[in-house]
Parts: C-alpha cells; sequence; structure tokens
C-alpha cells in the first residue's frame, strides 16, 4: 500500500482539477446550453471516469480499504 500512495495522490490531485472543472462547466450549461459546451462537459465527465478506473487499478488496496472504511 505504501507504493501506491504517490500514485493514489497525484491521480487524485487529477480528478479534483477535472471536477472541478466539471462544475464550471456545469455552470456555463446552465446559462449557455450551446451543443459544444454540452460536448465539452461530456468530455470532462469521460475524463474523470477514466482516472477513477484508473485509480482502482493502479492502487487496488488503497480503493480496497477505502471502500471497507467508507
Amino acid at each position: 500500500m505504501k507504493e501506491e500512495l504517490i500514485i493514489y495522490y497525484l491521480l487524485v490531485n487529477e480528478i479534483q482539477t477535472l471536477n472541478d472543472t466539471y462544475t464550471l462547466c456545469s455552470g456555463l450549461l446552465i446559462v449557455n446550453p450551446t451543443k459544444q459546451n454540452i460536448q465539452q462537459c461530456n468530455y470532462i465527465y469521460e475524463k474523470i471516469k477514466i482516472k477513477v478506473a484508473q485509480v482502482e487499478k493502479q492502487c487496488p488496496y488503497i480503493t480496497f480499504y477505502s471502500k471497507y472504511i467508507n
């Protein structure tokens, strides 16, 4: 599990950045729901899903214990 900490930290940091971007994008959609904005938000959402899958794959022990503790 110790070896996973750095990878986990970096991936979670990327997820948090993407999540912040997605929040901004969602706000933009409320104001201006164009097809391009919808596509951009969907793109960001897909990137978040990929990063989450990466965390589950590259950090199995941390993922397991995070789910077990919660």
